[in-house]
């Protein structure tokens, strides 16, 4: 090493430390962008949830400000803003903290860069500009995005054309392991999934990442509820819940499915379009392996794949309940020692939205982690989609003559501007 390399080295090195015993002596907080959408799932033109990271440092308590800058559609630079309190050090703030924030992605130019596409993390903090500010709206520090976003809606090009996406956030804080193989591999590659009219991603997260606004559910078309406890949503002043039920109430459709531990969804409350009584047990997979075998047109029992299904071997944990007043029971089932017949799937309006409801969990081991055909038809029973749905193994050419890829276009306006 030369020294002109020497102690050009050190002058850097010397820079450093001194910006970083600068930060620390003025006492301000750093932070980052953690993720934009739902683990980075975003739909464009649409509000958008981000998940800020800051870091108190040695800066006192008190309210900051988070502003997200983009180009709208008049070109205009659009400032999204949210007010929020961090606690100092001295309170007891010393950890990072996170923040949820949220803007309408880039609505121009087909949305943001997507990670599919190849789009880096320059392009991205291009784009949008993260900055923590005093309450004033005075900046101090601009926060990195540290990860690509992936869109919903994938651009079609040339004379090819996509389905539409919808995105199903599973709630799920035990051991529950959905099977959505089928649909991922029609997201994936679109021509292994026929008859369906949207391809679907079902995303995990706990109910401690659940929003705090119904403006982040902007872009979910539902909630699959699995193996977690709903009395969680009523944590730090509840906001989880009532963000959840204005969402319902405005359209969006929860889809509860009923694990061992009974009691606990009785949290759910009114929500509920039944009264429940408790669990018992079944030697068979009823009435789920039916619900597999079929479509809503088609039966399909002789698909070589779906036999595994007459394999699995019990007991087989399912919930007794009643239907409510004003609920619609899509499925019956009878249970062991009982002549009545019993809602297997049961739905309830909420607002200008619905909740449903499964005596059983899809994603209970005993099923899911046995076998990995037939979820499809299972998929959609259970969120009525009204699809005549054809996985990879059972396409054929009479299939794809009577279901070709279709032309879609989406005329939203910010996938045309």
């Amino acid at each position: 090493m030369t020294l002109s390399t020497y102690v050009s080295n050190m002058r850097l090195l010397t820079g450093v430390i001194l910006l970083v015993f600068t930060a620390a002596a003025w006492g301000q907080p750093s932070g980052e962008v953690e993720s934009i959408g739902f683990e980075n799932l975003y739909r464009p033109g649409g509000w958008t949830p981000m998940v800020v990271r800051i870091r108190p440092n040695a800066a006192p308590s008190g309210t900051y400000q988070i502003q997200v800058k983009q180009r709208d559609l008049d070109n205009d630079i659009a400032v999204f803003t949210r007010n929020i309190t961090l606690t100092g050090s001295t309170e007891g703030g010393s950890r990072d903290q996170r923040f949820w924030m949220y803007f309408i992605a880039q609505p121009t130019n087909n949305g943001l860069p997507s990670l599919r596409e190849g789009a880096t993390l320059k392009e991205i903090q291009e784009l949008i500009e993260v900055y923590l500010c005093e309450e004033s709206g005075k900046q101090i520090t601009q926060l990195p995005i540290t990860s690509v976003p992936e869109t919903l809606d994938i651009k079609a090009g040339g004379f090819g054309g996509r389905r539409g996406c919808r995105l199903v956030l599973v709630v799920n804080d035990g051991n529950s392991r959905i099977t959505w193989d089928e649909y991922r591999s029609g997201f994936e590659q679109p021509d292994s999934l026929r008859g369906v009219l949207e391809d679907v991603i079902f995303q995990p997260l706990r109910v401690r990442e659940l929003p705090e606004s119904a403006l982040a559910y902007d872009a979910v078309d539902a909630v699959l509820w699995l193996d977690s406890d709903p009395a969680q949503l009523k944590a730090d002043g509840g906001q989880r819940e009532q963000a959840l039920e204005t969402w319902i109430r405005g359209g969006g459709h929860l889809v509860i499915g009923q694990g061992r531990n009974w009691q606990q969804n009785l949290a759910f409350g009114d929500w509920l379009p039944v009264d429940l009584e408790g669990t018992t047990t079944r030697d068979d997979p009823e009435p789920l392996r039916t619900l597999a075998y079929s479509t809503r047109g088609r039966w399909t029992r002789d698909t070589p794949e779906l036999p595994s299904w007459d394999a699995l071997k019990g007991p087989f944990s399912i919930a007794v309940a009643s239907p409510r007043e004003g609920a619609i029971v899509d499925q019956w089932t009878t249970l062991p020692n009982e002549k009545t017949r019993r809602p297997f799937i049961a739905r309830r309006l909420l607002g200008c939205g619905a909740v449903s409801w499964m005596a059983q969990d899809p994603g209970d081991p005993t099923f899911s982690g046995a076998t990995k055909r037939g979820w499809l038809n299972v998929w959609d029973h259970l969120f009525d989609w009204r699809n005549d749905s054809f996985a990879s193994t059972q396409i054929n050419d009479e299939v794809k003559t009577t279901y070709q890829q279709a032309n879609g276009v989406d005329f939203g306006i910010g996938l045309t501007t």
